[in-house]
């Protein structure tokens, strides 16, 4: 909706962002939501992409500590969701750092698999899929764009994902 790293920015203590674009690596650094400085060049670079390092403001939060398994389990979605888009997680709390990376060129065709193992899981069995590979509908229609992955077995119950903006809608 183009104001999240507006928000994070106003509710950190510090921000910090990276910005690879056109040949260069722009940096620009917050305190409180105010900038430092203006925005800087400083390096060039061969790819395109965003690092945002934060603080949350402990003024604003009565707790500063994350989920890792919370935070994990989104942006894993969000790779999905965006196929070919490379997301890292890097966790530098903790004395052992975690990190994770997730990229899914396969889109939402590979969130339908991945769900579906991870009910296979849960279930410890295979409900008959009904078709090995899921059915993948894709189509643009004023400037508005539509995906649409389905898989069905022969089990009872039915999960349905459906989203808008990359946010969930129940």
């Amino acid at each position: 909706h183009g104001v999240g790293v507006s928000v994070v920015n106003a509710l950190s203590e510090k921000l910090e962002l990276f910005i690879d674009r056109d040949g260069k690596r722009y940096f620009i650094k917050f305190k409180n939501g105010e900038a430092e400085d203006p925005i800087k060049v400083v390096g060039k670079s061969k790819g395109t992409g965003t690092q945002i390092k934060f603080l949350p403001s402990k003024k604003i939060f009565s707790t500063t500590k994350f989920n890792f398994t919370t935070i994990q389990k989104r942006l894993r979605e969000l790779a999905f969701l965006n196929k070919g888009i490379k997301i890292s997680l890097n966790d530098l709390s903790q004395k052992k750092n975690k990190s994770l990376d997730f990229k899914f060129d396969g889109g939402i065709i590979e969130f339908v698999e991945f769900l579906d193992e991870q009910r296979e899981k849960l279930k410890n069995k295979n409900e008959n899929n009904l078709f090995k590979k899921p059915i993948y509908i894709e189509g643009s229609k004023n400037n508005t764009e539509v995906q649409c992955s389905l898989k069905w077995n022969a089990g009872y119950n039915e999960d349905v994902y459906p989203y808008t903006n990359n946010i969930y809608q129940k």
